[in-house]
């Protein structure tokens, strides 16, 4: 078999062989710079969420509980922004907070920068928005000792774009590694030999 008549599964399982840092899935997202930032919100109404956000977040390290508040009030006035769940998700998990409240908020985070259909294109935002939370998600799950669910979370945000993401899904992708240590130790043995 050459390399022409290869699956796209066979060759992502072969990348997966020779290079276990490689990303465990090679289903990445379609991001469109076509698509509106946030579709729930017209792009004037979307600017001045991003700048109290952007306030919320350069108060977070010097007065974390008035960030945390304007992030609350931001999510309170509008329910439907995803990013500001995400925000306050990582604000919360910096302070401590419960990791229940924490889950609630990358979950709303989640559901609401998804599109309705998994192949469907995302924007940009709502790339970085699902990138960041399914990351942030997978890291309070491993805190809470649930890896069975892990793995899967950080598939998706590294499908999203998340770098920390990939890194993690191989990380905790145990086939994978042992596969391509194998089968490189059997290629340096060749090339050796």
């Amino acid at each position: 078999m050459t390399a022409a008549t290869l699956s796209l599964h066979d060759t992502n399982t072969l990348s997966l062989l020779f290079d276990p840092e490689s990303s465990p899935s090679s289903n990445t997202a379609t991001i469109s710079t076509s698509l509106p930032p946030d579709p729930r919100y017209p792009s004037e109404t979307l600017s001045l969420l991003q700048m109290s956000e952007r306030k919320a977040i350069s108060l977070a390290e010097t007065s974390p509980e008035e960030a945390l508040d304007i992030l609350s009030g931001l999510i309170a006035e509008h329910p439907q922004y995803a990013s500001a769940y995400n925000n306050r998700a990582q604000l919360r998990r910096i302070l401590s907070h419960p990791l229940a409240d924490i889950k609630v908020d990358l979950r709303t985070a989640i559901a609401l920068a998804s599109p309705s259909r998994s192949m469907d294109p995302v924007s940009d935002l709502q790339a970085k928005v699902l990138s960041n939370a399914y990351t942030q998600l997978g890291v309070v799950l491993l805190r809470e000792g649930k890896e069975e669910e892990v793995g899967g979370v950080f598939q998706v945000g590294a499908r999203y774009g998340g770098e920390v993401a990939k890194v993690m899904a191989v990380k905790l992708n145990p086939v994978a590694r042992l596969c391509g240590g194998i089968v490189k130790e059997a290629m340096r043995k060749e090339m050796e030999g």
